[in-house]
């Protein structure tokens, strides 16, 4: 064993190279900081940095634990955010899952890519709520020639405007229009 230890500053530099950590070609684990409470900071100079995690040959695990202290991923200035997975990508909560935008626009499946759009289908029992009841919320639906189906009741608490030129067509054996326009269909 090798210690360095320090009552003051304890420096590791290279002025001129890089400097390797467990940087040889036998496996080790290498602990930063798994004592105590701690700050660990790495490259938070106010200099550009790139920070490399892992790789991509092997069976790579990266593994984020926060404990009670949360996990923030922040881009201050022009930098964007991205998550990208070859696999699955899940996040789950076992409490409130919020996607928010304070600026823009939310998107969702807006890419030029074939792609279903899963919302609530899960076996379970769910509440799909879109829109509020307050301010000018439009909803906007845009089907192109695959039309807007519903497999179930749909319930309407205002009113259905229907262009002129289109057609509202109710198909199905006992169909019915019930309300101020009823009958048969």
């Amino acid at each position: 064993t090798l210690v360095l230890d320090s009552d003051g500053v304890l420096e590791l530099n290279s002025s001129a190279g890089a400097i390797s950590i467990g940087n040889d070609d036998i496996d080790q684990a290498i602990n930063i900081g798994t004592q105590g409470e701690r700050t660990v900071s790495i490259s938070n100079g106010a200099f550009a940095s790139t920070l490399n995690l892992g790789n991509a040959t092997g069976a790579t695990a990266i593994n984020l634990t926060s404990g009670s202290g949360g996990i923030d991923l922040a881009s201050i200035g022009l930098g964007n955010i991205i998550i990208n997975s070859d696999n699955t990508l899940v996040l789950d909560s076992d409490g409130v899952l919020e996607l928010n935008s304070s600026a823009g626009a939310i998107n969702i499946g807006n890419d030029a890519i074939a792609q279903d759009i899963n919302v609530g289908t899960g076996a379970a029992a769910r509440t799909v709520t879109i829109g509020n009841a307050t301010g000018a919320t439009a909803i906007n639906l845009t089907s192109g020639s695959g039309g807007i189906n519903t497999s179930g009741a749909l319930n309407v608490g205002g009113n259905i405007t229907v262009a002129a030129t289109k057609t509202v067509t109710v198909s199905g054996a006992g169909g019915k229009f019930v309300g101020p326009l009823q009958g048969d269909v």
